[in-house]
């Protein structure tokens, strides 16, 4: 996950760009600057499946689970997790930071919000995929002139991610011919993804691919990033109900406390 912008609307209302090295105070000042509901312009609009909150939650300490990797039990309740969360929506609610999902609507319409913004020119960040650099879900490219930072930094740094990989199958018949074919692969510049060996991380061609900016959110988000084990969806009715709670305090229909304590209460893992 990375922090994506409009150049176009930064330089209208002449702000700084996102450098590298910065903070969600960085980012809170940077968003206010574009906050202008009465022209349907927000700084910042909250990914529609809201997995942003999970970043800044995991960058204040706080956890969903106690293991990401052989997660056990639920956490939702956990001390940094709710001030996160409520801290979130003060954004919203009190600080005039990011729209609420109401003014998000009535900005961008009842579709994607970030999609919408983007296209009418009202929309200076979005989190996304580091993948997707310019075209929704590989389809349609952006209409934009569009930049990248790896996401602010909290109590400490962690950025949301997947992971590709290569399979030899068990029964391959050629198993070390296999293993040299995906070696080889592994030290091929991927497509899309962030290269995985830090050899290509590092070389000069991934700047040339991809340019300074580029190449440098991708060596800072690489060395932050949280990945969430498949264990997690055998726990699919836990995840159900923290996206409950986070929605329920995203509508202004409750307090962090009272939904995630709800959401732990509920939970079977607990």
């Amino acid at each position: 996950m990375v922090m994506y912008y409009d150049r176009a609307l930064f330089d209208r209302y002449g702000v700084a760009y996102p450098q590298p090295e910065w903070t969600w105070d960085d980012f809170v000042q940077t968003d206010q600057a574009m906050y202008d509901p009465a022209a349907g312009i927000y700084g910042y609009a909250p990914d529609f499946e809201l997995n942003d909150l999970l970043a800044v939650i995991y960058q204040n300490g706080g956890t969903i689970f106690d293991d990401l990797i052989n997660p056990t039990r639920t956490t939702f309740d956990a001390p940094k997790t709710i001030e996160a969360v409520d801290w979130y929506a003060r954004l919203m609610y009190e600080h005039q930071v990011i729209p609420t999902p109401q003014q998000a609507r009535a900005a961008y319409g009842v579709g994607g919000y970030v999609q919408l913004g983007l296209e009418h020119g009202r929309l200076g960040m979005w989190t996304g995929m580091f993948s997707e650099r310019g075209r929704w879900f590989r389809k349609s490219d952006w209409t934009i002139k569009w930049g990248m930072a790896p996401l602010p930094k909290g109590v400490r740094s962690a950025t949301p991610g997947t992971v590709s990989g290569y399979a030899i199958a068990a029964n391959a018949g050629h198993p070390d011919a296999c293993w040299a074919w995906v070696s080889f692969l592994t030290r091929q510049m991927p497509q899309n993804g962030i290269p995985a060996r830090r050899s290509l991380l590092a070389s000069q061609e991934l700047e040339d691919k991809l340019g300074k900016e580029i190449a440098t959110t991708a060596r800072i988000s690489a060395e932050h990033i949280v990945f969430m084990s498949p264990n997690m969806y055998e726990m699919y009715d836990a995840l159900r109900l923290y996206q409950q709670a986070i929605e329920s305090v995203v509508d202004g229909r409750a307090t962090a406390q009272e939904a995630l304590t709800w959401a732990q209460q509920e939970s079977k893992y607990k």
